[in-house]
């Protein structure tokens, strides 16, 4: 159930959600989940997601 809830986010901010408004919110293991998706994606993420 998370992780379809962080892939929804994740594909949301791909629409144009401001995933960057909210990713101080996220626990760190989220933030984690959310590297490590788009990695397994083939995704390059930001460098404000991969500083924090």
């Amino acid at each position: 159930m998370v992780t379809g809830f962080l892939e929804a986010l994740l594909m949301a901010a791909d629409r144009g959600f401001g995933l960057r408004t909210v990713w101080g919110d996220l626990g760190a293991e989220s933030r984690v989940a959310c590297l490590a998706l788009n990695e397994f994606w083939g995704v390059e993420s930001p460098g404000w997601m991969r500083a924090s």
